[in-house]
C-alpha cells in the first residue's frame, strides 16, 4: 500500500468518517515509539516473504471490492464503493448504488456521494437498511441522507443493469420492474478476501497466521481482536 490505512484511510474520506485519520496517525505513532519498520508502496510476494526468514508470518492482506453476479456489473458505467474513494472513477449525475452490506458502507458511500451534488438511490434487498447498525448510529446518517433527497428503495434486488435503467425484482413477490433513469451504478456489496499469498506460504514458513479480512471480510472489530490474541501469543 501507499500509505498506513489501507481501507480505513479510504472510509476516512466518507462524511463524518474523518475519526478514522486519528485513529491511523495513533497507530502510526505507536509503531515509531516501537521501532517497528514499515515498508509502504511494495506489493509482497511469497519470496519476498521466504528471502526474510522470519519465524512468524502473519498475513493481513485484506479483501478486494466484491462484484455480484448481475447481468450488466461488468459494463463501463458501473464502479465499486473503493474505486470511487480513490478517485479513480467520477460518477455521473444520477448513481444507483447496489447495496449488499448490512452495515455502514452504503449508507456512508450514498453521503459521501450526495454531499457532491449527486442524485442517488439506494437499493436494498433487505426489509430495512444496514440491518446490522447500531440504531444510534443509524438514525444520524438516515437524517444526513433524508436531508439530501437520497431515494432508499427497501425489499427489492437488483437482477439486471442495462443503464440508463435497472431491473428489480420485489423479494417476496417476485414482481420485476424497471427504475432509472440512472447514469452510473456504485456497488456496495461487501468483499472478497485477498488470501492468496497465505495459500502460497502455507507449509512453507515456521509459523503462519491470517488476520482481518484476509482471513472473512468483517468489521474492523473482528480484525483487532484476532491481532491482540495473536500479539498475546507470541
Amino acid at each position: 500500500i501507499d500509505a498506513l490505512g489501507g481501507q480505513m484511510a479510504l472510509a476516512a474520506r466518507m462524511p463524518t468518517q474523518e475519526v478514522f485519520l486519528d485513529y491511523i496517525a495513533h497507530q502510526q505513532r505507536r509503531l515509531e515509539r516501537l521501532g517497528v519498520t514499515v515498508r509502504l508502496g511494495k506489493e509482497a510476494t511469497a519470496a519476498d516473504v521466504l528471502s526474510a526468514g522470519a519465524d512468524v508470518v502473519a498475513i493481513a492482506t485484506g479483501a478486494s471490492a466484491r462484484r455480484p453476479d448481475i447481468p450488466g456489473v461488468q459494463g463501463p458505467l458501473v464502479h465499486d464503493a473503493w474505486q470511487i474513494l480513490r478517485g479513480e472513477v467520477t460518477p455521473g449525475k444520477r448513481v444507483a448504488i447496489i447495496a449488499q452490506d448490512d452495515h455502514v458502507v452504503p449508507l456512508s458511500l450514498a453521503d459521501y456521494l450526495s454531499s457532491r451534488g449527486h442524485a442517488v438511490t439506494l437499493v436494498y434487498s433487505t426489509n430495512a437498511p444496514a440491518v446490522l447498525l447500531s440504531r444510534y448510529f443509524l438514525g444520524g446518517i438516515l437524517a444526513r441522507l433524508s436531508q439530501a433527497g437520497v431515494e432508499i428503495v427497501a425489499m427489492e434486488e437488483v437482477v439486471g443493469i442495462g443503464l440508463p435503467t435497472l431491473t428489480t425484482r420485489n423479494i417476496y413477490s417476485q414482481i420485476e420492474r424497471q427504475r432509472g433513469e440512472f447514469d452510473s451504478v456504485a456497488l456496495a456489496c461487501g468483499g472478497v478476501s485477498e488470501n492468496h499469498l497465505h495459500a502460497e506460504l502455507e507449509g512453507r514458513v515456521p509459523a503462519l497466521h491470517i488476520l482481518g479480512d484476509a482471513y472473512a471480510p468483517r468489521r474492523t472489530v473482528f480484525a483487532t481482536r484476532q491481532a491482540y490474541q495473536l500479539a498475546r501469543v507470541l
